[in-house]
């Protein structure tokens, strides 16, 4: 695969910036109507029910566009995509400000689901093609913290520009900010390149077609298996995000406050792992072996947190422990598909692997708050460490596919 293999640190750190700020709003945007549900519900007359399904169509939207958004990517170039999706985001919630009326959040839902699902195929397309080799953890580490920190403002920056302004003034203002990032990576765009069927003509190789047509890639091992392992991640982590807090509450009776401080300090502690994960990522030079260990103790801490009577502050390190290994794991894990993704095809790999994500968060809901509903939530950390070992041996098929440690 194409990297620049020799860029400068301050290009590098420019490239990572201009990605990382796409990042940060696009996980903005996918939190940035929940915290106004409360308002929302008076003014638009609707149920909770009504405003969630906004969030199930935003998501259901993106989920379904962003393999053929990764296709798009590495025919007409990831710059350009990234540009198109920042823009549809920024419309999208320019227009709810401005047409509050619910039939409308319906389509411009819609509309902000397909602007979403270009970020992963784009931005990896573009970090694995414009940032050094030896600086590719460090990049993908920033990448995830960017989003994490795009989750964290969302709420914040809501609530406060909702009680200044009024909300339909709020989602105006981000609308006319994703519009204005969008302006600025225009005019940047030198600075991302990619590999793309675009690109490449543009740098002289005539032959800019020949990488990106058919669905071959779709019947590569290493692919199908980076596919599941994604798939099986999102069904754990979907288990331990939405239900441990209940878990800990019902099992130990914890206030729930103090139980919802154990899962922030999950997250808290997988974002720390993962800066710490970026700099491993470029000095080990085995990403496999680094999720497949990182991975394996956190299976067995959850089989611990499950299966023993262990007090709380014991479960509360468990929560810190299996956050930072699961972080430490994350840029190592972007790093084994971009090791498996065949030259020209960056953009459709990680369109159709992150769309894995997607589909392992669908699956899972119902079958953890029925192990709520029975009064059973120690099989929560039982089931979260099944997945999470189903996705080593994915990990491993990979690994084994890719020749393990690179020279």
């Amino acid at each position: 695969m194409t990297t620049a293999a020799s860029a400068p640190l301050s290009r590098d750190v420019k490239v990572i910036g201009l990605v990382g700020s796409a990042h940060v709003v696009s996980h903005f945007f996918q939190l940035a109507l929940p915290p106004l549900f409360p308002i929302l519900k008076d003014d638009l007359g609707v149920s909770y029910a009504a405003l969630g399904l906004l969030s199930t169509v935003f998501f259901i939207a993106s989920a379904v566009t962003q393999p053929a958004m990764g296709f798009l990517v590495d025919r007409i170039g990831a710059r350009r995509v990234l540009i198109i999706g920042i823009t549809l985001l920024g419309l999208s919630y320019l227009m709810m400000g401005l047409l509050p009326t619910y039939p409308a959040f319906i389509v411009l839902a819609a509309i902000g689901g397909v602007g979403n699902s270009v970020f992963h195929p784009a931005d990896y397309s573009i970090l694995t093609a414009s940032v050094s080799e030896r600086r590719l953890g460090r990049a993908y580490s920033a990448h995830t913290v960017g989003g994490n920190v795009g989750w964290t403002l969302a709420p914040i920056v809501m609530i406060a520009l909702a009680t200044v302004i009024g909300w339909q003034s709020a989602l105006i203002s981000i609308g006319i900010a994703g519009l204005a990032l969008g302006a600025f990576l225009t005019w940047r765009g030198s600075l991302l390149r990619d590999e793309s069927d675009a690109h490449r003509r543009s740098e002289g190789d005539g032959d800019g077609g020949s990488r990106t047509t058919g669905f071959a890639f779709l019947f590569n091992a290493s692919i199908l298996a980076s596919f599941i392992f994604f798939m099986f991640l999102a069904m754990g982590q979907f288990g331990i995000q939405s239900f441990s807090v209940t878990a800990l509450n019902t099992v130990y009776g914890v206030d729930l406050a103090l139980a919802g401080s154990a899962l922030t300090t999950y997250l808290a502690a997988g974002a720390i792992g993962t800066i710490v994960g970026g700099i491993a990522a470029d000095r080990v030079r085995d990403p496999g072996m680094i999720v497949a260990v990182t991975f394996a103790i956190t299976v067995l801490i959850f089989v611990a947190m499950g299966g023993l009577e262990l007090p709380f502050w014991a479960m509360f390190t468990g929560f810190a422990l299996t956050g930072f290994a699961m972080g430490v794991a994350m840029p190592s894990r972007d790093l084994i598909v971009k090791r498996a993704t065949p030259a020209g095809a960056t953009g459709r790999v990680f369109g159709f692997v992150y769309s894995g994500l997607d589909i392992g968060g669908t699956i899972t809901p119902v079958l953890f708050g029925t192990f709520m509903d029975l009064g059973r939530p120690h099989w929560l950390y039982h089931t979260v460490a099944l997945l999470i070992f189903a996705a080593i041996c994915s990990v491993l098929v990979v690994r084994q596919r890719t020749g393990g440690a690179s020279g």
